[in-house]
C-alpha cells in the first residue's frame, strides 16, 4: 500500500505535537515533517514535496493563506488542507481561492479517515 506523505504546518507546540501523534497512528499515513511559522514551512514544504499539507491558518510569519499561495506556485502538485477553529468563512474562501484544496471534517464520517478517505476496516480505529 503506498502511503500518502504529509506534511503538518501548526504554530501551538501542544496541537502540533497531537496532531503527529493521531496522524503517526494511520499506516496509511506518512507524516514527512512539520513547521510552526508560515516562512519556515513553505521551505519545507518544497524541500521535502509531500502528497498534502494540513495547514493552519494562523501563523506566525506568512499566514496560512499566504503559505498556500506560495507552495501552490512553487509546488503546483502538493495538496494543502486548511486546519483551522475559527469560523470565519471569509477567510477559508480566500484560503481555496490561493489554492486550498478544502477544509476537513466538512464531509467527514465514520467510515473515513482524518482526511476524508474512505476507510478499509469500517471505520473502527483504536486509539
Amino acid at each position: 500500500m503506498d502511503r500518502t506523505r504529509v506534511f503538518v504546518v501548526e504554530d501551538q507546540p501542544n496541537l502540533l505535537r497531537n496532531l503527529l501523534k493521531v496522524l503517526g497512528s494511520f499506516p496509511e499515513l506518512e507524516v514527512v515533517g512539520s513547521a510552526q511559522d508560515g516562512e519556515q514551512a513553505v521551505e519545507e514544504v518544497v524541500r521535502v514535496m509531500p502528497q498534502l499539507v494540513l495547514l493552519d491558518l494562523e501563523l506566525p510569519g506568512f499566514n496560512g493563506i499566504e503559505v498556500t499561495r506560495r507552495v501552490k506556485r512553487r509546488a503546483a502538485g502538493v495538496e494543502v488542507l486548511i486546519l483551522t477553529s475559527f469560523e470565519d468563512e471569509q477567510k477559508v474562501y480566500e484560503a481555496i481561492q490561493a489554492g486550498a484544496s478544502g477544509v476537513p471534517g466538512e464531509a467527514g464520517g465514520a467510515g473515513e479517515d482524518p482526511l476524508g478517505h474512505p476507510r478499509g476496516d469500517g471505520g473502527g480505529h483504536g486509539a
